[in-house]
């Protein structure tokens, strides 16, 4: 910033309803205005001027419609609305009707709310089931022209298993068919940011309501939420327990509690 010669300017990216950097410096205020953490929270302090990026270029209008309503009110329109996943035409052959539901391209976003056992940073049922879903889908998406993916494209374009804790990361991983373990993009929500996929399966995980309210601002938090559920082009897949809904604080939302 100091090379900059009269009439210079700087563009600072940044998105204050997302993660911010992770840092060791302690976030102070000097005159109002905040110090020690992002660029993007010093000038917005500051009162620089904002302006709002309004069109989307990775989701779709269904998958737009959540993150416009609860994040960027007005201001966040798909520039294509009509993006489906691609699967081979005859997809639902060998399926049962939660992978159907969860799968088909007509659904953007599906909610899977279970009563599974109780769990904190490792859930099997959701592991297992998040496995079971990535290998369908690897099974059935084709390229534009109909053809078949690599796993390395797989997991490199098409899909992405997400969760707030890397325990169920590696449960995850363990679950998979070893043909879809290398190189498998099973990361945290915080890995994920800044990345984008046709498909993202997000295992919440935690299903122990105690344990959810003692790591509420954790598991609860919003910008981790808006990340999660904004890095699909055209298919989100939320595992979700019911105990971790009714666990939600009252001030809080996990996508309207699962709407």
């Amino acid at each position: 910033l100091g090379g900059l010669g009269p009439g210079g300017r700087v563009v600072v990216s940044g998105d204050d309803q997302q993660l911010p950097p992770v840092r060791a410096a302690r976030e102070i205020k000097v005159d109002g205005r905040e110090m020690g953490g992002s660029l993007y929270a010093f000038l917005k302090s500051a009162n620089t001027a904002e302006f709002a990026l309004e069109e989307t270029f990775r989701l779709n209008a269904p998958l737009a419609a959540f993150p416009e309503r609860r994040f960027y009110l007005g201001r966040y329109v798909s520039a294509d609305p009509d993006a489906k996943l691609a699967l081979r035409e005859n997809w639902k052959e060998g399926l049962d009707l939660v992978a159907r539901s969860a799968l088909d391209p007509a659904f953007p976003v599906i909610v899977l709310v279970h009563n599974g056992p109780s769990s904190s940073t490792s859930n099997p049922f959701e592991a297992n089931l998040a496995a079971r879903l990535a290998s369908a889908l690897a099974d059935r998406v084709v390229d534009d022209g109909g053809g078949s993916i690599t796993t390395p494209r797989f997991w490199a374009d098409v899909a992405a298993i997400v969760s707030p804790h890397r325990a169920q990361n590696a449960a995850i991983r363990q679950a998979l068919p070893e043909a879809l373990k290398a190189d498998a993009f099973v990361e945290t929500v915080d890995r994920i940011q800044g990345k984008e996929r046709d498909a993202v399966i997000l295992s919440y995980c935690v299903s122990d309501p105690e344990f959810a309210l003692a790591e509420a601002e954790f598991i609860f938090s919003s910008e981790r939420l808006n990340v999660a559920s904004t890095r699909a082009r055209s298919k989100l897949v939320m595992i979700i327990s019911k105990r971790l809904l009714d666990a939600v604080p009252t001030d809080q939302t996990l996508m309207d509690k699962a709407e």
